[in-house]
């Protein structure tokens, strides 16, 4: 809902520090029983992505363009 009021906090979510949320992968034909595990856990699970053959990674927005950043990540240092 924030990015939704003010796109600019796009880039802050994907490249800020202090994320709070597991990100995991598993087989499509699994995600149901994931899904599945974790309401019975009381804990949301959201597909954000997929992953496929080569190399880095994209980005891409609801509207199905690619998303480019200045910076990939948060650094401490």
């Amino acid at each position: 809902m924030a990015i939704a009021a003010d796109p600019a906090l796009r880039t802050v979510a994907l490249t800020g520090g202090d994320d709070y949320e597991l990100a995991l992968a598993c087989r499509p034909e699994a995600f149901a029983a994931l899904v599945a595990a974790g309401q019975a856990a009381g804990i949301p699970v959201t597909a954000i992505g997929r992953a496929s053959k080569g190399e880095g990674l994209v980005v891409m927005g609801a509207d199905g363009g690619q998303l480019d950043f200045a910076s990939g990540s948060f650094s401490h240092f």
